[in-house]
Protein backbone atom coordinates (compact mmCIF):
# COMPACT_ATOMS: atom_id res chain seq x y z
CA UNK A 1 0.00 0.00 0.00
CA UNK A 2 2.79 2.48 0.73
CA UNK A 3 4.59 2.33 -2.89
CA UNK A 4 1.09 2.30 -4.43
CA UNK A 5 0.38 5.37 -2.20
CA UNK A 6 3.32 6.84 -3.28
CA UNK A 7 2.99 6.51 -6.78
CA UNK A 8 -0.68 7.82 -6.99
CA UNK A 9 1.01 10.85 -5.13
CA UNK A 10 3.60 11.48 -7.29
CA UNK A 11 0.93 10.61 -10.27
CA UNK A 12 -1.25 13.31 -8.45
CA UNK A 13 1.41 15.58 -8.19
CA UNK A 14 2.41 15.82 -11.94
CA UNK A 15 1.31 18.11 -14.30
CA UNK A 16 1.03 15.35 -17.06
CA UNK A 17 2.73 12.35 -18.18
CA UNK A 18 6.40 11.58 -18.66
CA UNK A 19 6.77 15.04 -16.06
CA UNK A 20 9.75 13.59 -14.64
CA UNK A 21 13.01 14.58 -16.27
CA UNK A 22 15.52 11.78 -16.39
CA UNK A 23 18.66 13.67 -14.73
CA UNK A 24 22.40 12.58 -13.95
CA UNK A 25 22.74 12.70 -10.09
CA UNK A 26 25.30 15.58 -10.19
CA UNK A 27 22.33 17.81 -12.46
CA UNK A 28 20.09 16.48 -9.30
CA UNK A 29 22.67 17.65 -7.12
CA UNK A 30 23.21 21.38 -8.34
CA UNK A 31 20.39 22.26 -8.43
CA UNK A 32 17.77 20.04 -10.75
CA UNK A 33 19.46 21.83 -13.84
CA UNK A 34 18.70 20.67 -17.44
CA UNK A 35 21.82 22.02 -18.39
CA UNK A 36 24.96 19.17 -18.02
CA UNK A 37 27.15 18.60 -15.60
CA UNK A 38 30.64 17.69 -16.31
CA UNK A 39 31.79 14.89 -16.25
CA UNK A 40 28.41 13.12 -17.01
CA UNK A 41 26.71 14.82 -19.64
CA UNK A 42 22.77 14.16 -20.05
CA UNK A 43 22.07 14.74 -23.51
CA UNK A 44 18.42 13.71 -22.49
CA UNK A 45 17.32 16.97 -21.07
CA UNK A 46 20.41 18.92 -23.24
CA UNK A 47 21.25 16.90 -26.77
CA UNK A 48 23.75 19.98 -26.75
CA UNK A 49 26.37 18.75 -24.61
CA UNK A 50 27.08 15.78 -26.61
CA UNK A 51 29.46 17.57 -28.60
CA UNK A 52 31.80 17.40 -24.91
CA UNK A 53 31.29 13.72 -24.22
CA UNK A 54 33.33 11.01 -25.01
CA UNK A 55 32.63 7.08 -26.26
CA UNK A 56 30.67 6.43 -22.69
CA UNK A 57 27.59 4.62 -21.50
CA UNK A 58 25.96 5.21 -17.98
CA UNK A 59 23.49 3.79 -15.86
CA UNK A 60 21.24 5.47 -13.20
CA UNK A 61 18.89 4.86 -10.99
CA UNK A 62 16.79 6.85 -8.67
CA UNK A 63 14.24 5.98 -5.49
CA UNK A 64 11.84 9.01 -6.37
CA UNK A 65 10.29 9.98 -2.65
CA UNK A 66 12.36 7.08 -0.76
CA UNK A 67 10.20 4.26 -2.22
CA UNK A 68 13.25 2.15 -3.02
CA UNK A 69 10.28 -0.70 -5.41
CA UNK A 70 9.10 3.00 -7.35
CA UNK A 71 12.51 2.87 -9.44
CA UNK A 72 13.72 4.85 -12.35
CA UNK A 73 16.06 3.48 -14.61
CA UNK A 74 18.15 4.76 -16.83
CA UNK A 75 20.39 4.00 -19.94
CA UNK A 76 22.56 6.28 -21.70
CA UNK A 77 24.88 5.45 -24.71
CA UNK A 78 27.07 8.01 -26.46
CA UNK A 79 29.23 8.17 -29.68
CA UNK A 80 31.62 10.30 -31.22
CA UNK A 81 31.98 10.26 -34.66
CA UNK A 82 33.72 12.63 -37.48
CA UNK A 83 30.14 13.76 -38.83
CA UNK A 84 29.18 14.72 -35.32
CA UNK A 85 28.21 13.27 -31.58
CA UNK A 86 25.31 10.31 -30.79
CA UNK A 87 23.32 9.07 -28.19
CA UNK A 88 20.80 6.73 -27.57
CA UNK A 89 19.24 5.84 -24.18
CA UNK A 90 16.10 4.01 -22.38
CA UNK A 91 14.47 4.94 -19.80
CA UNK A 92 12.28 3.42 -17.60
CA UNK A 93 9.60 4.46 -14.68
CA UNK A 94 7.16 2.92 -12.60
CA UNK A 95 5.21 -0.01 -11.64
CA UNK A 96 3.31 -3.22 -13.83
CA UNK A 97 0.04 -1.17 -12.68
CA UNK A 98 1.22 2.32 -14.18
CA UNK A 99 4.83 2.25 -16.66
CA UNK A 100 6.31 5.24 -18.23
CA UNK A 101 8.97 4.11 -21.04
CA UNK A 102 11.19 6.22 -23.52
CA UNK A 103 13.65 5.70 -26.22
CA UNK A 104 15.37 8.42 -27.25
CA UNK A 105 18.18 9.49 -29.72
CA UNK A 106 19.73 12.38 -30.19
CA UNK A 107 22.68 14.22 -31.93
CA UNK A 108 24.84 17.01 -31.89
CA UNK A 109 26.81 19.33 -34.11
CA UNK A 110 29.50 21.99 -33.69
CA UNK A 111 28.93 24.94 -36.11
CA UNK A 112 31.75 28.23 -36.66
CA UNK A 113 34.14 26.10 -33.75
CA UNK A 114 31.61 27.26 -31.01
CA UNK A 115 28.04 27.21 -31.15
CA UNK A 116 26.80 23.14 -30.18
CA UNK A 117 23.53 22.32 -31.63
CA UNK A 118 21.92 19.28 -30.38
CA UNK A 119 18.25 17.64 -31.10
CA UNK A 120 16.55 14.20 -29.67
CA UNK A 121 13.48 12.59 -30.68
CA UNK A 122 11.80 10.17 -28.00
CA UNK A 123 9.33 7.86 -28.43
CA UNK A 124 7.32 7.76 -25.34
CA UNK A 125 4.81 4.77 -24.35
CA UNK A 126 2.71 4.70 -21.28
CA UNK A 127 1.26 1.72 -20.12
CA UNK A 128 -1.68 1.19 -17.52
CA UNK A 129 -3.08 -2.05 -17.08
CA UNK A 130 -6.26 -2.98 -17.66
CA UNK A 131 -6.72 0.25 -19.92
CA UNK A 132 -3.85 -0.35 -22.70
CA UNK A 133 -0.90 1.29 -23.79
CA UNK A 134 -0.62 4.62 -25.70
CA UNK A 135 2.88 6.22 -27.90
CA UNK A 136 3.46 9.63 -28.53
CA UNK A 137 6.39 11.34 -30.28
CA UNK A 138 8.45 14.37 -28.74
CA UNK A 139 11.25 16.71 -30.03
CA UNK A 140 13.77 18.74 -28.01
CA UNK A 141 16.40 20.25 -28.75
CA UNK A 142 19.48 22.68 -27.14
CA UNK A 143 21.89 25.12 -27.62
CA UNK A 144 25.07 26.22 -25.77
CA UNK A 145 27.90 28.28 -26.30
CA UNK A 146 30.99 29.70 -24.79
CA UNK A 147 30.51 33.67 -23.90
CA UNK A 148 33.89 33.89 -22.41
CA UNK A 149 36.70 31.39 -21.64
CA UNK A 150 34.82 31.35 -17.84
CA UNK A 151 30.99 31.90 -19.09
CA UNK A 152 29.00 29.37 -21.27
CA UNK A 153 25.11 30.09 -22.03
CA UNK A 154 22.82 27.34 -22.97
CA UNK A 155 19.08 27.36 -24.30
CA UNK A 156 17.05 24.44 -24.19
CA UNK A 157 13.68 23.61 -24.68
CA UNK A 158 11.44 20.62 -24.47
CA UNK A 159 8.32 19.07 -26.35
CA UNK A 160 8.75 21.41 -28.76
CA UNK A 161 6.46 19.81 -31.59
CA UNK A 162 3.50 19.59 -28.41
CA UNK A 163 2.97 16.25 -28.41
CA UNK A 164 -0.05 14.86 -26.78
CA UNK A 165 -0.67 11.10 -25.24
CA UNK A 166 -3.94 8.81 -24.45
CA UNK A 167 -7.48 9.25 -25.70
CA UNK A 168 -7.65 12.03 -23.77
CA UNK A 169 -4.78 13.75 -26.24
CA UNK A 170 -2.53 15.29 -22.75
CA UNK A 171 -0.58 17.37 -23.50
CA UNK A 172 3.27 16.59 -21.92
CA UNK A 173 4.98 19.29 -20.57
CA UNK A 174 6.52 22.12 -22.88
CA UNK A 175 9.94 23.49 -21.03
CA UNK A 176 11.86 26.26 -21.84
CA UNK A 177 15.09 26.67 -20.03
CA UNK A 178 18.10 29.32 -20.14
CA UNK A 179 20.71 29.03 -17.83
CA UNK A 180 24.75 30.03 -17.24
CA UNK A 181 27.33 28.10 -16.48
CA UNK A 182 30.64 29.75 -14.97
CA UNK A 183 33.82 29.31 -13.44
CA UNK A 184 35.00 31.90 -11.55
CA UNK A 185 38.19 30.56 -10.12
CA UNK A 186 39.14 27.11 -9.62
CA UNK A 187 38.20 24.81 -7.99
CA UNK A 188 34.78 26.31 -8.13
CA UNK A 189 31.96 26.34 -10.58
CA UNK A 190 28.51 28.19 -10.84
CA UNK A 191 25.15 27.40 -12.03
CA UNK A 192 22.21 29.62 -12.66
CA UNK A 193 19.03 28.06 -14.56
CA UNK A 194 15.49 29.68 -15.23
CA UNK A 195 12.90 27.39 -16.21
CA UNK A 196 9.58 27.77 -17.39
CA UNK A 197 6.96 25.15 -18.27
CA UNK A 198 4.63 26.96 -20.40
CA UNK A 199 1.62 26.22 -18.44
CA UNK A 200 2.95 26.98 -14.90
CA UNK A 201 5.08 29.41 -12.75
CA UNK A 202 8.62 29.92 -13.57
CA UNK A 203 11.67 28.06 -11.86
CA UNK A 204 14.93 29.36 -10.39
CA UNK A 205 17.46 27.22 -9.89
CA UNK A 206 20.91 27.74 -8.28
CA UNK A 207 23.87 25.41 -8.03
CA UNK A 208 27.57 25.32 -7.14
CA UNK A 209 30.51 22.80 -7.78
CA UNK A 210 33.93 22.72 -5.88
CA UNK A 211 36.15 20.33 -7.04
CA UNK A 212 39.26 19.79 -4.46
CA UNK A 213 41.33 17.08 -6.61
CA UNK A 214 40.78 16.60 -10.13
CA UNK A 215 39.01 13.48 -9.59
CA UNK A 216 36.99 14.57 -6.64
CA UNK A 217 33.70 16.57 -7.00
CA UNK A 218 30.83 17.65 -4.33
CA UNK A 219 28.12 19.72 -5.63
CA UNK A 220 24.89 21.22 -3.65
CA UNK A 221 21.47 23.43 -5.06
CA UNK A 222 18.67 24.64 -4.68
CA UNK A 223 15.25 25.42 -6.80
CA UNK A 224 12.16 27.27 -6.33
CA UNK A 225 8.43 25.82 -7.45
CA UNK A 226 8.33 23.79 -5.38
CA UNK A 227 11.28 24.43 -2.92
CA UNK A 228 14.23 21.95 -3.00
CA UNK A 229 17.42 21.53 -1.21
CA UNK A 230 20.10 19.24 -2.77
CA UNK A 231 23.38 17.83 -2.73
CA UNK A 232 25.59 14.98 -4.21
CA UNK A 233 29.56 13.99 -4.98
CA UNK A 234 31.42 12.24 -7.82
CA UNK A 235 33.96 9.80 -7.66
CA UNK A 236 36.30 9.25 -11.11
CA UNK A 237 38.62 6.79 -11.61
CA UNK A 238 40.55 6.11 -14.60
CA UNK A 239 37.51 5.09 -16.97
CA UNK A 240 34.77 4.90 -14.83
CA UNK A 241 32.55 7.45 -12.63
CA UNK A 242 30.25 7.22 -9.27
CA UNK A 243 27.50 9.65 -8.94
CA UNK A 244 25.06 10.08 -6.16
CA UNK A 245 22.78 12.90 -5.14
CA UNK A 246 20.08 13.45 -2.12
CA UNK A 247 16.95 15.70 -2.89
CA UNK A 248 14.35 16.97 -0.37
CA UNK A 249 10.89 17.87 -1.47
CA UNK A 250 8.55 19.61 0.98
CA UNK A 251 5.80 17.28 0.83
CA UNK A 252 7.52 14.02 0.10
CA UNK A 253 10.22 12.11 1.51
CA UNK A 254 14.05 12.65 -0.33
CA UNK A 255 14.79 11.26 -3.74
CA UNK A 256 18.50 9.20 -4.31
CA UNK A 257 20.14 9.11 -7.13
CA UNK A 258 22.93 6.54 -8.28
CA UNK A 259 24.94 6.60 -11.60
CA UNK A 260 27.78 4.33 -12.66
CA UNK A 261 29.47 5.94 -16.07
CA UNK A 262 32.67 3.68 -18.17
CA UNK A 263 34.12 5.36 -21.03
CA UNK A 264 36.04 3.68 -23.89
CA UNK A 265 38.83 5.05 -25.61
Amino acid sequence: MRVLGGLLCSISLATAAFVRIPLTPLQAAAGSMLQSVYPAHDFISDPASLMDADKNVMVTVLSPFGLSTLQERSLQFAYPSSWGRFGLSVHLFGLSLYRESTVTGAGAVRFGGKLDVGIRLSVHQLTIRNYGSQKSFALSGSLAYPITKELRWSLIGMNLNAPRIGKSKELLPQIVSTGFHFKPAEPLEGLFELEKDLAYASRQKFGVIWTPVPRLSFAAGFATQPAQISAGFSIRLSRSSVDYAIASHPHLPETHSLALRLSFR
